[in-house]
């Protein structure tokens, strides 16, 4: 059995070689033609956690490839708002914080029709997509077009019984993606995946498993039962069971058995650990 090195991190965290390993290219092309406004309301829900990351971040999350800002709402009138607030763009788009269901596939869908049907103004199930020059000309937007595409996505959190429905649904879709990027998951109810989690085609999860966190799982991997991994990575073909991994690196080839391990530790390659506790500084 290999030692386990505990080395000092400091210059090189666990977060660290996490994005090294997700991405070799972190670069975001930025739309400048699209300006989007994310308007905060529902703050008491906008910031609840759901499955890693709050409403606010998740509606961040799926309008990443335009200049966003976040703007504080009060019930204003839109046009109004939008004039005083938004300038030299040629679209504006109007969400709000209290839609954790957006995704990024969608909002390229109605900016692409917006677009294509030369519009001046168009109702979202929830929010706005405007052509700045026309909003500049009005002082009011009369029935603007309507369209109505991917309906859930536009669910918002109006009350905290909607957390279930928002979470119960972000964590299926979750889950789908990664199946359908080749990870095998044998108990969808009691497997647990955060939206930060990036796990690799080939990792085999099994039931009673929570994975959280920016938690990388490379290929060949096995994620047996009950498991809690948290902000890990766990390099190619690894197995662990029943185990606690919280902050610390797992390189190839490892078998872990009920062990603790924590707090930048780095397991060398090749090792067995069963039943061991080990935790940094």
């Amino acid at each position: 059995m290999s030692e386990i090195l505990q080395e000092d991190l400091e210059l090189e965290t666990s977060n660290n070689i996490l994005a090294k390993i997700k991405f070799e290219d972190n670069s975001v092309n930025v739309n400048l033609d699209v300006f989007v406004m994310i308007l905060k309301v529902k703050p008491e829900l906008s910031s609840i956690d759901i499955l890693g990351k709050t409403s606010l971040e998740l509606v961040k999350n799926s309008v990443k490839n335009y200049e966003t800002r976040v703007f504080e709402y009060n019930n204003e009138d839109i046009v109004k708002f939008i004039k005083t607030n938004v300038f030299n763009r040629k679209y504006v788009m109007v969400l709000y914080s209290n839609m954790p269901l957006l995704a990024q596939s969608t909002i390229e869908a109605y900016i692409d029709y917006f677009k294509i049907k030369s519009l001046c103004a168009l109702k979202m199930p929830t929010g706005y997509i405007f052509d700045l020059d026309y909003l500049r000309s009005v002082d009011k937007v009369y029935n603007p077009q309507r369209f109505n595409f991917n309906e859930e996505d536009f669910f918002s959190l109006n009350s905290y019984q909607d957390i279930n429905f928002a979470y119960q649904t972000l964590k299926r879709r979750i889950i789908s993606h990664h199946q359908n990027n080749g990870v095998i998951i044998y108990d969808e109810n009691s497997t647990i995946i955060s939206a930060e989690a990036n796990i690799e085609g080939g990792v085999t999860i099994y039931p009673k498993n929570i994975i959280v966190g920016e938690t990388f799982i490379g290929a060949k991997s096995v994620i047996s039962y009950g498991n809690v991994i948290n902000n890990a990575i766990i390099k190619e073909n690894n197995f662990v069971e029943n185990s606690v991994l919280k902050n610390c690196m797992i390189n190839q080839n490892c078998k872990i058995f009920e062990s603790v391990i924590k707090s930048n530790v780095v397991v060398e390659e090749n090792s067995i650990l069963n039943n061991k506790v080990i935790k940094g500084e």
